[in-house]
């Protein structure tokens, strides 16, 4: 009976909202946990495989690219399908999360959110292992991101067939880093009018594709600038800009002081 899983539980756990934890498992179809009633809300997003939801008298099957929410209070009944699975978890705890849910109108069950995000579930991982008391606020932002993700997702995506803003915006996630890519190259690959891309990306994300690509660069940018030993240059052209001069001055109109601040 296999069940790898690598996990981490979060050694800030007295705030108001935090990440409780995070971890990657793999089990085969034979593993099983004992249902439990749970005071914390749970995220699972399948990679590989499939499993099986129970929430109340219903039955789910969680399929790649979907993701399934436990609430605080709920009674946690799940198993791998009959072939096994893959999946990244994430859990929140804290007065406020709570709160957060109708916020964010985030409902128990499952949605389709596309292709899950490693690399911030990676850095969330990686972070909490280090158990370093600075980073407690950039943990939670890495976490809010994925939590974001989960929730800007339109409830009617199609696992089958993709919108053009939707297919841009994964096109963007994967190519932000290079500096050559540019919006126009994004309509031209995707066959569509910058215009209708713009207005279409704008209609779904409340941002434009360019707003967009640059809100993935300064996220990258700010989180090489908190932790990595990188020279500004170096982080430039990392995060998908043509030159230190260029980013510099971006950063700074962004966010009203230069990179070297932080």
């Amino acid at each position: 009976m296999k069940n790898n899983r690598i996990g981490s539980y979060s050694p800030f756990q007295d705030d108001a909202l935090f990440v409780r934890s995070v971890g990657f498992c793999e089990q085969d179809g034979e593993y099983r946990e004992m249902s439990r009633e749970v005071d914390f809300g749970e995220f699972f997003w399948c990679t590989e495989g499939s499993g099986v939801f129970i929430l109340g008298k219903r039955h789910y099957i969680l399929r790649p690219g979907e993701v399934f929410f436990y609430p605080p209070g709920s009674v946690m009944d799940f198993h791998p399908g009959p072939n096994g699975w893959k999946h990244y978890f994430i859990t929140f705890s804290g007065e406020a999360f709570p709160l957060i849910i109708p916020t964010l109108s985030l409902s128990p069950g499952k949605k389709f959110c596309g292709r899950v995000p490693e690399d911030l579930f990676k850095q969330l991982l990686s972070g909490m292992l280090e158990s370093d008391p600075g980073k407690r606020i950039p943990l939670l932002n890495i976490g809010m991101q994925i939590l974001f993700q989960i929730a800007s997702t339109p409830k009617n995506k199609s696992r089958r067939k993709e919108s053009t803003a939707e297919k841009a915006k994964l096109l963007i996630e994967q190519n932000f880093s290079n500096a050559e890519f540019s919006i126009s190259q994004l309509a031209w690959k995707l066959a569509v009018h910058r215009v209708t891309l713009c207005r279409e990306f704008k209609k779904l994300y409340n941002v434009t594709p360019q707003e967009f690509l640059f809100a993935c660069r300064f996220s990258k940018a700010i989180r090489l600038l908190q932790e990595e030993n990188l020279t500004v240059k170096e982080i430039a052209f990392a995060c998908g800009f043509s030159s230190q001069e260029y980013f510099s001055t971006a950063f700074s109109k962004k966010f009203g002081h230069p990179p070297t601040s932080l």
